[in-house]
């Protein structure tokens, strides 16, 4: 038996904040990445992100749901 308390906390998360997920295009071969698909997230973020990488120069598309590529 174990006496515990629990606490929850919401402080964590798995996920990569805009800062990691600019570090993480900026580490690419920008020979190689021809465009950044922005298919996740709230738009305000996205937008956010977004604008972020095309002024380091990178083509970044926020695609609309049914719009298709050709890659």
């Amino acid at each position: 038996m174990v006496y515990a308390t629990i606490q929850k906390t919401d402080l964590l998360s798995g996920h990569g904040d805009h800062n990691d997920l600019v570090n993480t295009v900026k580490h690419q071969d920008s020979e190689k990445l021809k465009s950044v698909f922005l298919v996740h997230g709230e738009i305000k973020s996205m937008n956010m992100l977004g604008d972020a990488l095309t002024a380091l120069g990178y083509k970044v598309n926020l695609p609309e749901k049914g719009e298709t590529f050709e890659l």
